[in-house]
């Protein structure tokens, strides 16, 4: 079964695993299509009839580029703790309160570092179970990614660094 392009006559196939899609024969009849339906002689036209939309809009918009130094914290304290929700179930003060019961050093006994790296302390968990385990610094985080997680893999290294000594 074919239709017709949105943007030309040509005939296409639809796609059948998205069959209410709107589609087109190529990525040039879609931008013709969308710079026509939603182009700036129309965006005009839209600003007149909605003033009120228009100055909201453009007031959020302002808001968002505001390089208030005060703003920008909250901004970035907003984000960390979302992020902390989305991937680890916790928020950002559950994080602090993690960190601060381990006295602020990382997780790992082999390090006990301060100085958590550029990005703040990584959030270690068991990526089969999502079980946290502990605030490791940047380097200890990467490390232990790069080994999988597998101790088999750590211990292998240690010994290997140890018949260097």
């Amino acid at each position: 079964m074919k239709c017709a392009c949105v943007s030309c006559p040509y005939s296409i196939v639809p796609d059948k695993y998205h069959p209410g899609r709107v589609k087109y024969c190529s990525a040039a009849c879609r931008r013709h299509h969308r710079n026509r339906v939603f182009g700036s002689h129309d965006r005009e036209q839209w600003k007149q009839k909605h003033p009120d939309d228009y100055q909201a809009a453009m007031d959020r918009r302002r808001l968002k580029e505001q390089t208030d130094p005060e703003t920008q914290k909250i901004r970035a304290r907003a984000s960390k703790n979302s992020k902390c929700k989305r991937q680890y179930g916790i928020t950002i003060e559950q994080k602090e309160q993690r960190i601060a019961a381990q006295e602020h050093k990382c997780a790992n006994p082999g390090c006990r570092t301060t100085y958590p790296g550029k990005k703040g302390w990584a959030t270690d968990h068991d990526h089969d179970t999502g079980e946290l385990r502990g605030e490791l610094c940047q380097c200890c985080n990467v490390a232990l990614g790069m080994a999988h997680d597998s101790v088999k893999v750590l211990e292998g290294l240690v010994r290997y660094q140890k018949s260097y000594e």
